[in-house]
């Protein structure tokens, strides 16, 4: 008989396979969320890519208009379109940039109404409709610590450059998002990361609302559904970029809890 018959076949017992499972399991569960830090890490750089070319674009908007910062919206412009959007700044930065994909974060989801594919899809007047996750901060030529809504500012009004007394510490543009509970912590103490968010919609308006304090809190009109706040979408913080056209990282406590006229606030004219 031949040493081959003589050999005994072997196989795995029940207790080897379980052990190999639960080592393929405590792998998975250790490299997953490693994965999938690393592929949100490229959503943020694609995203400050975005936000630097957006930046780049409205400084020139501001050389070719006399120093004057990009408005928000133009008051009236874009009549004709039956969505009134044409003088708003991502349509008024557009011809700078040439390219309406820059202005979705790709960390987030956004899609048009069924009246807006319809406007595009029948070639209406006005500029074709695409969504926009970031917003414009439309205070950040104001200064007061006694005032709510002060002017100038840059919902239907612009101001200038050489205003600003710190542009390089002066936000501009930043990841957007509706908060639907809004009111739910104090102004001053906010948890972005207890935010809870309108899905897949954007702000056509294109802006992002900022404390007001002091004197006292938002503006009580814009905590209903106006509620536009910078958006914690990349591992609980925001990518913004700034009037000097820098675009920086922020973990989005720190852009929302500091008050006007502080040192470290970065949404106003402060000093």
């Amino acid at each position: 008989m031949s040493k081959r018959a003589n050999r005994s076949l072997r196989a795995f017992t029940l207790i080897e396979l379980l052990v190999v499972i639960a080592i393929i399991a405590i792998l998975a569960a250790i490299l997953f969320p490693v994965f999938a830090q690393a592929r949100e890490s490229a959503r943020k750089a694609s995203c400050q890519s975005n936000l630097k070319q957006i930046a780049t674009g409205l400084t020139m908007y501001t050389q070719d208009y006399d120093e004057l910062l990009c408005p928000d919206r133009i008051n009236g412009a874009g009549a004709a379109d039956p969505l009134w959007r044409t003088g708003v700044w991502y349509n008024l930065v557009q011809p700078y940039v040439k390219n309406t994909q820059l202005f979705k974060c790709p960390s987030v989801t956004a899609t048009l109404s069924a009246a807006e594919n319809n406007f595009n899809a029948a070639g209406g007047v006005g500029t074709p409709i695409y969504p926009v996750t970031y917003g414009m901060n439309y205070r950040l030529t104001q200064f007061s610590t006694t005032t709510l809504d002060d002017a100038p500012s840059l919902w239907f009004n612009t101001g200038s450059l050489a205003s600003l007394r710190a542009p390089a510490e002066t936000l501009y543009v930043c990841d957007n998002v509706l908060v639907t509970n809004p009111t739910a912590m104090p102004v001053g103490q906010e948890d972005p990361t207890k935010w809870t968010f309108s899905a897949g919609n954007w702000n056509r308006s294109g802006y992002t609302r900022f404390p007001q304090v002091p004197p006292g809190n938002y503006p009580s009109y814009t905590q209903v559904n106006e509620a536009w706040r910078p958006h914690p979408v990349h591992m609980s913080g925001t990518n913004a970029a700034f009037c000097d056209g820098h675009v920086k990282f922020f973990k989005t406590d720190k852009l929302v809890n500091p008050r006007r006229g502080g040192v470290d606030c970065l949404y106003d004219n402060g000093p």
